[in-house]
């Protein structure tokens, strides 16, 4: 399976690559390091994640920022760009997603 890890060069995204290859699937990392790069705080329209589905049988999106700013906006990070994402995924028929999130931890304001 060829599997989409977007933030698969942060801290749960690295794990994630490794726990993919050692199932024996493909990993297609897209972050801000990666080559191609993805800026998600300009992905906010399902146009701009169609050409990374390109053969992508599921999509994991560990994306995230737990404090806002200019380089990572809550907002954009959180719900616009996984938004955009998921429709995305939906045109391309991508029909496996796994969202993960760190907000709503007890006790982080």
């Amino acid at each position: 399976m060829r599997i989409l890890i977007c933030g698969g060069s942060g801290f749960i995204g690295r794990h994630l690559v490794h726990a993919v290859l050692s199932a024996g699937h493909e990993a297609v990392v897209r972050s801000r390091h990666s080559q191609p790069a993805l800026d998600f705080v300009s992905a906010t329209a399902p146009a701009a994640w169609l050409e990374h589905l390109q053969g992508v049988d599921a999509v994991i999106n560990a994306v995230g920022v737990l404090r806002d700013s200019r380089a990572g906006p809550l907002e954009v990070m959180h719900t616009s760009a996984p938004m955009a994402l998921f429709d995305a995924c939906a045109q391309a028929g991508v029909r496996r997603v796994v969202q993960i999130s760190a907000l709503g931890i007890d006790g982080n304001p």
